[in-house]
Protein backbone atom coordinates (compact mmCIF):
# COMPACT_ATOMS: atom_id res chain seq x y z
CA UNK A 1 0.00 0.00 0.00
CA UNK A 2 1.23 3.54 -0.78
CA UNK A 3 1.77 6.06 1.79
CA UNK A 4 0.34 8.85 0.45
CA UNK A 5 -3.54 7.86 1.46
CA UNK A 6 -3.29 10.80 4.07
CA UNK A 7 -5.62 13.62 3.71
CA UNK A 8 -5.17 16.57 6.09
CA UNK A 9 -7.41 19.40 5.81
CA UNK A 10 -6.04 22.17 7.89
CA UNK A 11 -9.30 23.97 8.45
CA UNK A 12 -10.17 21.37 11.56
CA UNK A 13 -9.70 22.44 15.22
CA UNK A 14 -8.33 20.41 17.84
CA UNK A 15 -10.17 18.90 20.91
CA UNK A 16 -9.60 17.03 23.79
CA UNK A 17 -6.01 17.39 22.97
CA UNK A 18 -5.88 14.17 20.50
CA UNK A 19 -4.33 14.81 17.19
CA UNK A 20 -4.53 12.81 14.30
CA UNK A 21 -0.87 11.61 15.03
CA UNK A 22 -1.96 10.26 18.24
CA UNK A 23 -4.84 8.29 16.27
CA UNK A 24 -2.89 7.10 13.54
CA UNK A 25 -0.03 5.81 15.86
CA UNK A 26 -2.04 3.62 17.93
CA UNK A 27 -4.17 2.72 14.98
CA UNK A 28 -1.21 0.88 13.05
CA UNK A 29 0.36 -0.40 16.35
CA UNK A 30 -2.71 -2.14 17.03
CA UNK A 31 -3.76 -3.31 13.48
CA UNK A 32 0.17 -4.69 13.22
CA UNK A 33 0.42 -6.31 16.32
CA UNK A 34 -3.23 -8.17 16.17
CA UNK A 35 -4.46 -8.42 12.49
CA UNK A 36 -5.20 -11.95 10.99
CA UNK A 37 -3.87 -10.63 7.80
CA UNK A 38 -1.81 -7.84 8.91
CA UNK A 39 0.99 -9.62 6.68
CA UNK A 40 -1.22 -7.96 3.17
CA UNK A 41 0.06 -4.74 4.72
CA UNK A 42 3.56 -2.43 3.83
CA UNK A 43 3.70 -1.44 7.69
CA UNK A 44 7.18 -0.14 6.89
CA UNK A 45 5.26 2.86 4.30
CA UNK A 46 2.56 2.98 6.59
CA UNK A 47 4.68 4.23 9.02
CA UNK A 48 6.06 7.01 7.00
CA UNK A 49 2.40 8.67 7.25
CA UNK A 50 3.63 9.28 10.84
CA UNK A 51 6.14 11.61 9.45
CA UNK A 52 3.72 13.86 6.97
CA UNK A 53 3.56 17.42 8.29
CA UNK A 54 1.70 18.57 10.35
CA UNK A 55 -0.24 15.71 11.46
CA UNK A 56 0.60 16.45 15.38
CA UNK A 57 -1.25 19.82 14.46
CA UNK A 58 -4.65 18.54 13.08
CA UNK A 59 -7.17 17.01 15.03
CA UNK A 60 -8.30 13.21 16.01
CA UNK A 61 -11.14 12.94 12.73
CA UNK A 62 -8.48 13.86 10.25
CA UNK A 63 -6.82 10.07 10.70
CA UNK A 64 -10.39 8.23 10.33
CA UNK A 65 -9.95 8.37 6.43
CA UNK A 66 -6.25 6.84 6.75
CA UNK A 67 -7.27 4.39 9.09
CA UNK A 68 -9.98 3.17 7.08
CA UNK A 69 -7.67 2.75 4.09
CA UNK A 70 -4.84 0.75 6.14
CA UNK A 71 -7.86 -1.30 7.34
CA UNK A 72 -8.76 -1.99 3.82
CA UNK A 73 -5.56 -3.33 2.79
CA UNK A 74 -6.33 -6.64 5.08
CA UNK A 75 -8.88 -7.53 2.49
CA UNK A 76 -10.60 -9.38 5.61
CA UNK A 77 -13.89 -7.20 4.50
CA UNK A 78 -14.62 -7.39 8.61
CA UNK A 79 -12.66 -5.23 10.44
CA UNK A 80 -13.69 -1.56 10.72
CA UNK A 81 -13.48 2.05 12.74
CA UNK A 82 -16.05 3.66 14.74
CA UNK A 83 -16.33 7.06 15.66
CA UNK A 84 -16.39 8.15 18.96
CA UNK A 85 -20.32 8.99 18.90
CA UNK A 86 -20.98 5.42 17.33
CA UNK A 87 -19.09 3.26 19.98
CA UNK A 88 -20.94 4.91 22.68
CA UNK A 89 -24.13 4.20 21.02
CA UNK A 90 -23.07 0.55 20.47
CA UNK A 91 -21.41 0.21 24.24
CA UNK A 92 -24.95 1.83 25.81
CA UNK A 93 -26.90 -0.88 24.32
CA UNK A 94 -27.92 -4.13 22.69
CA UNK A 95 -30.82 -3.91 20.27
CA UNK A 96 -31.92 -7.08 17.94
CA UNK A 97 -31.72 -6.55 14.69
CA UNK A 98 -35.32 -8.00 14.26
CA UNK A 99 -37.78 -9.86 16.43
CA UNK A 100 -37.32 -13.39 17.87
CA UNK A 101 -39.40 -15.29 15.84
CA UNK A 102 -40.93 -18.73 16.92
CA UNK A 103 -43.54 -20.72 16.09
CA UNK A 104 -45.23 -24.51 16.34
CA UNK A 105 -45.38 -26.23 12.65
CA UNK A 106 -47.10 -29.92 13.38
CA UNK A 107 -44.79 -31.65 15.43
CA UNK A 108 -41.46 -29.71 14.49
CA UNK A 109 -40.54 -26.11 16.11
CA UNK A 110 -39.20 -23.17 14.62
CA UNK A 111 -36.94 -20.33 15.71
CA UNK A 112 -35.66 -17.25 14.11
CA UNK A 113 -32.73 -16.44 15.80
CA UNK A 114 -31.71 -12.51 14.76
CA UNK A 115 -28.28 -10.22 15.34
CA UNK A 116 -27.80 -8.19 17.87
CA UNK A 117 -26.11 -5.06 17.81
CA UNK A 118 -24.70 -3.68 20.46
CA UNK A 119 -22.41 -5.07 24.26
CA UNK A 120 -25.02 -3.73 27.02
CA UNK A 121 -24.48 -6.69 29.76
CA UNK A 122 -28.46 -5.92 30.83
CA UNK A 123 -29.58 -5.87 27.34
CA UNK A 124 -27.30 -8.64 26.37
CA UNK A 125 -28.90 -10.81 29.33
CA UNK A 126 -32.45 -10.08 28.34
CA UNK A 127 -31.87 -11.46 24.96
CA UNK A 128 -30.47 -14.18 25.63
CA UNK A 129 -32.89 -14.79 28.28
CA UNK A 130 -35.52 -14.34 25.81
CA UNK A 131 -34.12 -17.17 23.41
CA UNK A 132 -34.14 -19.40 26.25
CA UNK A 133 -37.78 -18.66 27.35
CA UNK A 134 -38.99 -18.88 23.97
CA UNK A 135 -37.03 -22.68 23.64
CA UNK A 136 -38.78 -23.90 26.67
CA UNK A 137 -42.01 -22.37 25.63
CA UNK A 138 -41.73 -24.59 22.31
CA UNK A 139 -39.93 -27.22 23.89
CA UNK A 140 -42.84 -28.45 26.22
CA UNK A 141 -45.10 -29.31 22.81
CA UNK A 142 -42.04 -31.94 22.82
CA UNK A 143 -41.56 -31.16 19.07
CA UNK A 144 -39.32 -34.26 17.11
CA UNK A 145 -37.34 -32.13 15.81
CA UNK A 146 -36.24 -28.03 15.33
CA UNK A 147 -35.32 -25.30 12.85
CA UNK A 148 -32.94 -22.51 13.81
CA UNK A 149 -33.12 -20.20 10.85
CA UNK A 150 -29.89 -18.08 11.06
CA UNK A 151 -30.90 -16.40 7.13
CA UNK A 152 -31.36 -12.98 8.76
CA UNK A 153 -29.07 -12.80 11.28
CA UNK A 154 -25.98 -10.48 10.18
CA UNK A 155 -24.38 -10.45 13.68
CA UNK A 156 -23.63 -8.20 16.11
CA UNK A 157 -21.98 -9.55 19.47
CA UNK A 158 -22.49 -13.18 19.44
CA UNK A 159 -22.24 -14.10 22.84
CA UNK A 160 -26.14 -13.15 23.44
CA UNK A 161 -26.89 -15.45 21.01
CA UNK A 162 -24.47 -18.57 21.64
CA UNK A 163 -25.45 -18.10 25.13
CA UNK A 164 -29.22 -18.25 24.38
CA UNK A 165 -28.82 -21.39 22.66
CA UNK A 166 -27.36 -23.24 25.08
CA UNK A 167 -30.24 -25.15 25.21
CA UNK A 168 -28.98 -27.30 21.68
CA UNK A 169 -25.36 -26.38 22.16
CA UNK A 170 -24.75 -28.28 25.06
CA UNK A 171 -22.03 -27.83 27.76
CA UNK A 172 -18.52 -28.83 25.76
CA UNK A 173 -16.77 -26.71 23.63
CA UNK A 174 -19.24 -25.58 20.44
CA UNK A 175 -16.82 -23.68 18.85
CA UNK A 176 -12.90 -21.98 18.93
CA UNK A 177 -10.63 -19.21 17.52
CA UNK A 178 -7.24 -19.62 15.60
CA UNK A 179 -5.38 -16.42 15.21
CA UNK A 180 -2.50 -16.57 12.50
CA UNK A 181 0.07 -17.78 14.83
CA UNK A 182 -2.08 -20.63 15.04
CA UNK A 183 -2.81 -20.88 18.58
CA UNK A 184 -6.56 -22.11 18.99
CA UNK A 185 -8.66 -21.27 22.04
CA UNK A 186 -12.34 -22.73 22.71
CA UNK A 187 -15.72 -21.33 23.38
CA UNK A 188 -18.49 -22.47 25.04
CA UNK A 189 -22.23 -21.67 25.53
CA UNK A 190 -22.33 -19.85 29.40
CA UNK A 191 -24.79 -21.88 32.25
CA UNK A 192 -28.14 -19.75 32.75
CA UNK A 193 -31.23 -21.06 34.72
CA UNK A 194 -33.15 -19.81 31.70
CA UNK A 195 -31.87 -22.25 29.25
CA UNK A 196 -32.05 -25.12 31.94
CA UNK A 197 -34.33 -27.16 28.93
CA UNK A 198 -31.43 -29.71 27.48
CA UNK A 199 -32.08 -30.15 24.08
CA UNK A 200 -28.66 -31.18 22.98
CA UNK A 201 -29.70 -35.09 21.25
CA UNK A 202 -32.50 -32.73 19.36
CA UNK A 203 -32.26 -33.23 15.58
CA UNK A 204 -31.68 -29.71 14.24
CA UNK A 205 -32.23 -27.93 10.50
CA UNK A 206 -30.19 -25.03 10.34
CA UNK A 207 -31.18 -22.42 7.67
CA UNK A 208 -28.07 -20.33 6.44
CA UNK A 209 -28.16 -17.99 3.13
CA UNK A 210 -25.68 -15.02 2.31
CA UNK A 211 -27.31 -13.22 4.80
CA UNK A 212 -26.24 -14.95 7.69
CA UNK A 213 -23.11 -12.91 8.40
CA UNK A 214 -20.14 -12.39 10.83
CA UNK A 215 -21.37 -13.18 14.41
CA UNK A 216 -24.50 -15.09 12.79
CA UNK A 217 -21.64 -17.42 11.12
CA UNK A 218 -20.41 -17.98 14.64
CA UNK A 219 -23.52 -19.25 15.52
CA UNK A 220 -23.56 -21.30 12.52
CA UNK A 221 -20.56 -22.65 13.27
CA UNK A 222 -21.59 -23.50 16.86
CA UNK A 223 -23.95 -25.89 15.06
CA UNK A 224 -21.49 -27.38 12.75
CA UNK A 225 -20.45 -30.82 13.83
CA UNK A 226 -23.00 -30.69 16.20
CA UNK A 227 -25.04 -34.41 16.01
CA UNK A 228 -28.17 -34.88 14.22
CA UNK A 229 -27.70 -31.43 12.62
CA UNK A 230 -27.98 -30.48 8.69
CA UNK A 231 -27.74 -26.86 7.36
CA UNK A 232 -30.11 -25.85 4.26
CA UNK A 233 -30.25 -22.63 2.28
CA UNK A 234 -27.18 -20.93 0.47
CA UNK A 235 -23.89 -20.40 1.25
CA UNK A 236 -23.04 -17.99 3.94
CA UNK A 237 -21.52 -14.51 3.54
CA UNK A 238 -18.23 -15.39 4.26
CA UNK A 239 -17.18 -13.29 7.21
CA UNK A 240 -16.35 -16.39 9.38
CA UNK A 241 -14.07 -14.39 11.59
CA UNK A 242 -13.86 -12.88 15.27
CA UNK A 243 -13.34 -9.30 15.31
CA UNK A 244 -11.82 -7.72 18.71
CA UNK A 245 -12.41 -4.22 20.08
CA UNK A 246 -9.47 -1.80 20.66
CA UNK A 247 -10.05 2.09 21.85
CA UNK A 248 -8.95 4.64 20.15
CA UNK A 249 -7.38 7.73 21.74
CA UNK A 250 -10.26 10.09 20.41
CA UNK A 251 -13.14 7.53 22.21
CA UNK A 252 -13.37 6.13 19.13
CA UNK A 253 -12.62 2.39 18.58
CA UNK A 254 -11.13 -0.26 16.19
CA UNK A 255 -12.86 -3.46 15.43
CA UNK A 256 -9.67 -5.87 14.01
CA UNK A 257 -10.16 -9.35 12.47
CA UNK A 258 -7.93 -11.29 14.82
CA UNK A 259 -8.99 -14.83 14.60
CA UNK A 260 -11.26 -17.53 12.14
CA UNK A 261 -13.82 -19.32 13.79
CA UNK A 262 -13.44 -23.10 14.27
CA UNK A 263 -15.96 -24.98 14.57
CA UNK A 264 -16.03 -28.22 17.13
CA UNK A 265 -13.93 -30.48 15.22
CA UNK A 266 -11.40 -28.15 14.31
CA UNK A 267 -12.73 -26.44 10.40
CA UNK A 268 -12.79 -23.55 9.47
CA UNK A 269 -14.76 -21.25 6.94
CA UNK A 270 -12.72 -19.01 4.63
CA UNK A 271 -15.20 -18.81 1.99
CA UNK A 272 -18.23 -18.99 3.91
CA UNK A 273 -20.19 -22.14 5.87
CA UNK A 274 -21.81 -24.58 2.56
CA UNK A 275 -25.18 -26.37 2.89
CA UNK A 276 -25.10 -30.28 2.90
CA UNK A 277 -28.80 -28.88 1.01
CA UNK A 278 -28.76 -26.12 -1.33
CA UNK A 279 -32.15 -24.43 -1.93
CA UNK A 280 -33.07 -21.37 -3.19
CA UNK A 281 -36.55 -19.54 -2.22
CA UNK A 282 -37.79 -18.57 1.30
CA UNK A 283 -40.47 -20.42 2.01
CA UNK A 284 -38.82 -23.58 0.08
CA UNK A 285 -35.38 -24.01 2.39
CA UNK A 286 -38.34 -24.54 5.17
CA UNK A 287 -39.94 -27.02 3.28
CA UNK A 288 -36.57 -28.92 3.13
CA UNK A 289 -35.98 -28.67 6.29
CA UNK A 290 -39.45 -29.86 7.68
CA UNK A 291 -39.23 -33.00 5.19
CA UNK A 292 -35.71 -33.93 6.58
CA UNK A 293 -36.74 -33.56 10.24
CA UNK A 294 -39.90 -35.43 8.78
CA UNK A 295 -38.02 -37.89 7.78
CA UNK A 296 -36.00 -39.42 10.54
CA UNK A 297 -37.00 -41.97 12.99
Amino acid sequence: MSAGHLTLRAESTISNGVTAYDMLEKAITVIEANALNASKVDWPAERELLGAADLKRLPAQEAYGSISKILAALEDRHSSVRSPESTSAYRAGAVATRAIESRSMGCIAYLAVPGLRGTDPAASRAFSNELCDTTASLARAAPKGWIIDLRANTGGNMWPMINGLRSFLGSGDVGGLRDREGATSPWQARSSDACSVDLSRSPVAVLIGPGTASSGEAVAVAFRARPGTRFFGQSSAGLATSNRSFDLPDGGALSVTSAAFLDRSGAAYPQGIAPENVVAGDQEVIDAALNWLRSLP
